[in-house]
Parts: C-alpha cells; sequence; structure tokens
C-alpha cells in the first residue's frame, strides 16, 4: 500500500492573534493567544474563511477508528492555540451552527458542540501555556471560538471572536498529479477461463511499479469495479492534508469492495465516509458516474479546481445525501448530464478529460464518436479478421462478429448510432462544453460505437471498447499516459502495433499523450464496462483553496 505523505504545505512560525485594537477607553487585555496554524489570505488569520483546518476523519493513529469518533486528541488535524492568562479570568464559549465541532484543553475536550449550539467554559487567571485544540467532523464545517476577560465584578471585555473554517472535500481532476492507482486482480475464481484480467494486471504493474496496488479478487467478492465503489478527492490546510475516499453506498448490501477502503485506504492522512448510508442504491450511485473536471472559467468566474459533474438516469442521479454533499462544498459547483440512454448510465462511458499544456486550456475533452469510428472501419478490408469479437459459445465473451465486414454490415447498427450520436452524445457534448466555458476547439473526436446488446431499447452500451473511458496517469514531473481499452481490430496473433484503431486513436492524441492499450475485454469490455471503471488513482491538490477558492465560498 502506497507510503502516507507528508502535508503538502510546509509548517509555518506560530502567529500571534492581537487580542483587541488598542483605543483609549478599552484596557488592554488579560490574555494573548497564538496558534500555529499558519499565515494565508494576505496574512490576516482572522480574515475569512477563518483559520483552516482539515475534518478529523482520517486514523492518524492507526488503530481502525477514525479519529473523531474516538474522541482522541491525535493527529494532526486539529487547530492548535496557545493561551496565556494574565491578572482576569477568561470565558470561551466555543459555537457551531451545524454541529460537529470541539474544543480541547491540554488534551481533554471541554467544549463539545455535537449538535448546533454553543457552550461556555471559564479559564482561571493566572494559567500559562494553556493548549487548546479546535476539531471538526464535517467537511466545510465551521465554529468559532469567542474569548473575553471577565474582572472581579463580572464586567466583561471587548470580545475576541476566532472562526475557524473547515476545508472543503475537493474532488479529484485530471491535472493532478497522479499519485497511486489500484485495480482488482481476478483469475477465474470459479467464474470460468475466461473471468481474468492477468494481461492488464501485468501490464498496469509493468507500466507503474510500486505506484500500483492489486486488490486480490479472492478476498474481495471479484467485485471488479474499483471504480464505481470509490471516489477520490483530497482535504487541505496549512498544517495538515489528507486524500479521501467517498465509499459508495453501492455496497450496502454486502458487495465484496464494501471493506476495500478501509482494507487499503483507510490510515493515517486518508479519510473516509459515505453519504446516504442505508439508502438502496441505483446505478447512478456508482462512481463510474461521478467526476470532475480540470479548472475553467466560466462566464468569468473561475474554478480553480474544476466543477463536479453526474449523469442523470432513468430514476435520478446520485443519492439526495451526496449530492447536497457536493452542492455544499462550494468551490466545484456541481452540474448533470444526461444518461438514461445508456444501460449503465455512467458520464465516464462517452466522455472525459485529458491532460495536455499546450492545450488551450491545459486539457482536451474527450468524447466518443461514431463518424469517426466508421472512417476508421471503412478504411479497412472489410475480411480483416476480429478473433476477440466472435465468442459464439456465450454472450459474455463476444459479439459473434468475425470480421470488419459483420460490424459494417450489422442491420441497424449504424442507425442506432446515428440516433445516439443526434439524441444524445452532442446534446450531452453541447451541455457539457456550455457548462465548463468551452468550445468545439477544446474536443478530441476518438472513435466510439454503441449497440443495444439484448436487441431492446432498453439502453445502449459500447460495441466497440469504449476508449472514452479511459484512466489518467501522470505523477508529478513526468509525462501522461492513458490506460485505454484495446479495441482489438485485428486477427489472432496480430500485434498491437498493427491495429488500425489503435493506430488511428494515437494519431488523434497530443504530442505528451502516450496511450496504452490494455487487454480488458472479458472481464471489462464484456462486463459492459472499460478500463475507468476497473481502477481508481489518487492525486495530488495544484493549489490551495482558502488562497485561490475564497470567491466561491458563501456563508
Amino acid at each position: 500500500m502506497p507510503q502516507p505523505r507528508a502535508p503538502h504545505l510546509g509548517a509555518c512560525a506560530p502567529l500571534v492573534l492581537l487580542a483587541f485594537a488598542a483605543c483609549d477607553k478599552a484596557p488592554p487585555p488579560s490574555f494573548s493567544l497564538a496558534t500555529p496554524v499558519g499565515v494565508y489570505a494576505g496574512g490576516d488569520v482572522l480574515a475569512d474563511p477563518g483559520v483552516p483546518l482539515t475534518a478529523d476523519v482520517d486514523d492518524d493513529d492507526r488503530d481502525g477508528v477514525i479519529d473523531w469518533e474516538q474522541r482522541a486528541a491525535v493527529g494532526n488535524d486539529q487547530a492548535i492555540l496557545l493561551l496565556s492568562i494574565k491578572d482576569k479570568p477568561v470565558r470561551l464559549t466555543f459555537s457551531s451552527t451545524a454541529g460537529g465541532a470541539r474544543l480541547w484543553r491540554n488534551g481533554e475536550v471541554i467544549l463539545d458542540a455535537e449538535e448546533p449550539g454553543e457552550s461556555s467554559f471559564e479559564l482561571p487567571a493566572g494559567e500559562r501555556e494553556v493548549s487548546l485544540a479546535v476539531q471538526l467532523r464535517d467537511p466545510l464545517g465551521a465554529a468559532s471560538l469567542t474569548l473575553v476577560d471577565v474582572d472581579e465584578e463580572g464586567v466583561e471585555g471587548e470580545p475576541l471572536v476566532v472562526p475557524f473554517r473547515g476545508a472543503p472535500l475537493l474532488l479529484n481532476h485530471h491535472l493532478q498529479p497522479a499519485t497511486h492507482l489500484w485495480a482488482m486482480s481476478v483469475s477465474s475464481g470459479g467464474l470460468g477461463d475466461s473471468y481474468q484480467n492477468t494481461s492488464m494486471i501485468s501490464e498496469i504493474s509493468e507500466q507503474l511499479g510500486d505506484d500500483f496496488t492489486p486488490i486480490p479478487g479472492g478476498s474481495y467478492g471479484y467485485d471488479v469495479w474499483v471504480q464505481d465503489e470509490l471516489e477520490l478527492g483530497t482535504m487541505s490546510a496549512p498544517e495538515s492534508f489528507m486524500d479521501f475516499v467517498i465509499d459508495s453506498i453501492r455496497s450496502g448490501g454486502g458487495r465484496g469492495l464494501d471493506d476495500v477502503p478501509e482494507d487499503f485506504m483507510e490510515d493515517a492522512d486518508f479519510g473516509r465516509a459515505t453519504w446516504g448510508a442505508g439508502s438502496r442504491a441505483t446505478s447512478q450511485d456508482s462512481f463510474g458516474n461521478l467526476e470532475c473536471s480540470p479548472p475553467v472559467t466560466v462566464d468569468g468566474v473561475d474554478y480553480p479546481f474544476g466543477r463536479v459533474y453526474y449523469g442523470i438516469g432513468p430514476t435520478g442521479g446520485p443519492v439526495k445525501a451526496l449530492q447536497e454533499m457536493l452542492d455544499a462544498q462550494q468551490l466545484q459547483r456541481p452540474f448533470s448530464l444526461d444518461t438514461s440512454w445508456l444501460i449503465v448510465g455512467h458520464v465516464d462511458e462517452f466522455i472525459s478529460t485529458i491532460p495536455d499544456p499546450a492545450a488551450p486550456h491545459g486539457f482536451w475533452v474527450i468524447v466518443s464518436d461514431a463518424n469517426v469510428a466508421w472512417e476508421v472501419l471503412e478504411s479497412l478490408d472489410p475480411d480483416t479478421e476480429l478473433t476477440r469479437w466472435n465468442g459464439r459459445e456465450s454472450r459474455y465473451e463476444g459479439h459473434d462478429m468475425d470480421t470488419v465486414g459483420d460490424i459494417l454490415n450489422e442491420p441497424g447498427l449504424r442507425e442506432l448510432n446515428e440516433d445516439i450520436t443526434r439524441d444524445h452524445v452532442e446534446p450531452n457534448l453541447e451541455l457539457f462544453l456550455t457548462e465548463l466555458g468551452l468550445s468545439e476547439s477544446d474536443v478530441i473526436r476518438i472513435p466510439g460505437l454503441f449497440y443495444e446488446p439484448w436487441g431492446q431499447a432498453y439502453g445502449a452500451v459500447a460495441l466497440l471498447p469504449g476508449m472514452a473511458n479511459l484512466t489518467v496517469w501522470n505523477p508529478e514531473g513526468e509525462g501522461v499516459k492513458l490506460f485505454m481499452a484495446d479495441p482489438f481490430i485485428r486477427g489472432e496473433g496480430v500485434d498491437q502495433s498493427a491495429d488500425p484503431m489503435i493506430a488511428a486513436v494515437r494519431a488523434l492524441m497530443p504530442p505528451s499523450v502516450e496511450a496504452v492499450f490494455l487487454d480488458d475485454w472479458y472481464v471489462y469490455h464484456m462486463g459492459l464496462g472499460e478500463v475507468h471503471c476497473g481502477t481508481n488513482v489518487s492525486r495530488a491538490p495544484l493549489a490551495d483553496w482558502w488562497t485561490v477558492g475564497l470567491h466561491l465560498l458563501q456563508d
């Protein structure tokens, strides 16, 4: 498993908070307060958004219990304040409008706002080096600490109010440097000799080495859809950082991947949470249906962390609690696409983004395009063999097609893809570009064909292995690799270098990108998914929300 990374921001020297502004009538305060949270927002720690800290939902002491739940003062996710009291008692009032906030004194909880409200505590005069710590439960949570000295007659001085703001939970986008990749390794498992992904796992391992962790399929019910179970993001503050995994409700019925976050990811500086627990999951609750764009500017508004997007299917979108959480984070204002025309119904089935520093906005939009697919296929000898495509013995092994001519002459296939292009792909693409402030010049169209596998209008899925359903690998200081589905437009024993579809896709890619084609045929493609559906990547942040994202925060 990957080693936890150190906080991405260096430690800052303690910063003194001036308790009161000097004036003729107000006496100096009888306390002083300092905090090592660091300088931000122009050096004024009392400015919006308040002292930033990460919600304490990781497992810094690695005991298997999330730090907030065990009520222990451990780890690096609390804001530490040092208080020195002079000749008068000091009253502390701790408040939170949403709850989920605690105030610690010398390692013990003195004020607890599990629910919305406020409470007070008085410190006697003469105490020196009182250590206070604020702990938050929720991403973008908030609390405030009011300090006021009280004289012997009970008269209060001028208060000092210190606000605190939890880091937003930011979903990862493809411009962030990749740090680790996961996929499940399966070999038959009693499901037939063809149910194995040895070739794919071996190729990823060869490409990434220690940056790749194969998850043993036998231990997790052979549930290969690692993307669908887990959505990865980050939370950060000047003195703390954590990778974060949103654990989908799709495993609520006991599916194998439910334990993967705890076994592989819940650790020091790796948080976890589920929104909508106990709800009945639909396909839209799988996280191939939850993505984030790279940074964009839309109608003059900068989104330095991109925008979240997800699909709306026949029964709606992701579970309401998750949608509400994503809306509440504010910095990545979500929008939705129509995925009701797809059997699985995930946005990653037809659209994605890839990094390229030479692109006008630093990235390209990748979209499946039937016309590009037809152009490639029509340029080939119709007798070109398609060994992997025949699969007559089982609908889980192939498409009952022997040659390129069989694809070109498949009854109704061209008309179906014309309808899908006109009624679904192009309207979704237009909406996608509008919501991100982009244009057609930001798009790379790659080959894609859809079909209705059971011969009825239940929905469509990729016929040509979905190469837009890709995984981006771009570690810091290295080039970009795209892990894509091998289309197998070739016969038995023919190398990838002679595959005309692969050659066509590589010709469409920018020079900065290396396309790596993986054999995902039996386990993923015939299981109605592709490479992105079966992989997941953690990423490092590129910017600090408390410096570049404040314009998107609202009370």
